[in-house]
This record gives structure tokens, C-alpha cells and sequence, in this order.
């Protein structure tokens, strides 16, 4: 990866730190989480495999996604995708800090498809309302090339979907807007 250029925090509270990676190839980073993620929903919803965990993307979704795979399209406005780095902390390392299935966590307005590969989260986020602090840390659409940093997770936390804990999400109203055409 490339140096590392410490940026402001998108967000206050934010519990991680962004880092701008200017030649970083964030299209095949991006690529290759949407595969993954489409692989395991297309795979799913065709009877091969029977997910372990929820995974759906949905008809529409898992439709617009396979033309970006195919180069038939650009990738959807309505989606973002995002990436965090784990770094190691000195607890003890679990699996699950280090991968899981993909898996989708739903709000009224959206869907987040979440992978975590080698202690590198995917967070591919779609709906009609997405978050504006999106916009910037996609690894598609932002200009910026800019990816998570954080601990592998707080001294005894679990990261949200990664343990059997009920996932807690809030997202304001505020920090939507609406995505056209």
C-alpha cells in the first residue's frame, strides 16, 4: 500500500481513522468484495448453496450488480461500497476478527452487505437513502482514495454481525439523501 496520509474524520466519534491511500487500485479492491458478495447471493438465491447467515441482496440489486461484473454498467448510484484495515490489537485473534461470510444487516431504507477477508471489512451499503458520509469513502465513486484504519475491535467488544450479539445500528435521518435515477 501507499504511504499513509492521515485525513480529518468524516464524522465525530467516528471509531475509526481514515487514511488517504493515493495509489492504492481501490476499483479492484471494489470488484473484488462486489464479486464475492454477488457470488455468495446469486449462489444462494438459485438453491446451490444454503447461506449460514442472511445474505440478500435482492432481485434488483443482484441484477444491477452482475452488469457491473460484467461491464455491461457502471456501478449502481445507489450503492457504495467502503473499506476498513484491521489492525491487530493485543488481545488474542479470533477467526472472526480475521473473516466471515458475507451477510446482510437491513434498516427500513437499507441494506449493508458486509465481508470481512483477512482482517479487510467490506461494507457495500444500497437502498434509496444512503448515508451522504458515504459519498466520500466509496472506493467507486469518491475521487479520494480514502480506506478505514481501526484496532481489530475494543477490548472485549464484538464488531457488529460478527458475534451472536444483536447488532446495534442507528443512522440519522439527517445523513440521508436521496438517490435518483
Amino acid at each position: 500500500m501507499a504511504k499513509l496520509c492521515p485525513v480529518p474524520r468524516l464524522r465525530p466519534g467516528e471509531p475509526f481513522t481514515l487514511a488517504d491511500v493515493r495509489d492504492f487500485d481501490a476499483g479492484s479492491a471494489a470488484y473484488f468484495a462486489v464479486s464475492t458478495i454477488w457470488l455468495a447471493d446469486a449462489m444462494g438465491a438459485a438453491g446451490v448453496i444454503k447461506p449460514l447467515q442472511k445474505l440478500n441482496l435482492g432481485p434488483k440489486h443482484r441484477e444491477q450488480l452482475r452488469q457491473y461484473l460484467n461491464v455491461e454498467q457502471s456501478f449502481p448510484t445507489a450503492a457504495r461500497i467502503a473499506m476498513t484495515v484491521f489492525r491487530p490489537d493485543n488481545g488474542p485473534v479470533h477467526f472472526w476478527r480475521m473473516a466471515t461470510l458475507p451477510f446482510t444487516e437491513s434498516d427500513h431504507a437499507l441494506d449493508e452487505h458486509r465481508l470481512l477477508v483477512c482482517g479487510l471489512e467490506f461494507q457495500l451499503v444500497v437502498g434509496a437513502l444512503l448515508p451522504i458520509h458515504l459519498d466520500e469513502i466509496c472506493l467507486v465513486h469518491s475521487s479520494r482514495k480514502l480506506v478505514g484504519f481501526r484496532s481489530s475491535f475494543a477490548a472485549g467488544g464484538h464488531a457488529r454481525g460478527y458475534s451472536s450479539s444483536q447488532p446495534a445500528r442507528s443512522r440519522a435521518a439527517s445523513s440521508r439523501r436521496s438517490i435518483r435515477g
